[in-house]
């Protein structure tokens, strides 16, 4: 398979599944707001923005902390580097 198909496939691949998540994801706010109604739709959308502001705010600098180790210890030891990967 050359590059250009092996590229297309993949997106299209990329692109179908990011449709199909959006539309699953709006069906289950549609069936999660008629299920709890108001009251209920309000306190589940105020958990879900409270606790992504802290997975947010707890992620800041991890990410970049992790290449980093990751990249030292890949100097040091090929195995390690491999099973801290994992």
């Amino acid at each position: 398979m050359s590059t250009v198909r092996r590229v297309a496939k993949n997106t299209l691949v990329w692109f179908f599944g990011d449709i199909v998540g959006k539309v699953l994801s709006l069906v289950f706010v549609i069936y999660a707001a008629r299920y709890l109604h108001a009251e209920g739709y309000g306190i589940l959308s105020f958990a879900l923005a409270f606790t992504g502001m802290f997975g947010i705010l707890s992620d800041i600098g991890f990410y970049e902390l992790i290449v980093r180790r990751l990249r030292e210890i890949t100097f040091c030891n090929p195995v390690r580097t491999a099973v801290c990967a994992i």
